[in-house]
């Protein structure tokens, strides 16, 4: 019995060592994304990025840094594979969401740490939760 828990503890320990080394890995190297815009490339930090809104052929960019959105020019499609392994979700067909800024989720929308709402589209509402 006790080599049974001596086992598990060292396997805990184990996923812990590295998730750890994954995360400090992912924050030292690849902790930046590049965007095309219309005056040329946008490279920003993955947690300064609050959310992306789509609009038309472009989408919006809104970092927490900036009161004004980035336009850049990708589909949602690509920005959700883009973003996903960095905790974004996509909650609305027009909405990625970085989880470091969520602070209320109801079953209709999203509210992100400045107050800013975000909605929840039915298909994606089991998702997000």
């Amino acid at each position: 019995m006790i080599s049974l828990i001596l086992c598990t503890r060292t396997l805990i320990i184990a996923a812990v060592v590295e998730l750890y080394i994954k995360t400090v890995g992912r924050e030292t190297v690849d902790d930046h994304l590049e965007f095309a815009t219309c005056t040329g490339v946008l490279v920003l930090k993955t947690k300064h990025i609050r959310y992306i809104e789509s609009s038309r052929n472009y989408q919006l960019l809104y970092t927490a840094d900036k009161s004004e959105p980035e336009e850049i020019k990708m589909t949602m499609e690509k920005l959700e594979r883009l973003t996903e392994p960095f905790g974004f979700i996509r909650v609305h067909k027009g909405y990625l969401v970085n989880y470091l800024f969520i602070r209320h989720v109801s079953a209709s929308e999203i509210t992100l740490s400045y107050g800013t709402v975000i909605p929840v589209g039915r298909s994606k509402a089991p998702r997000s939760r």
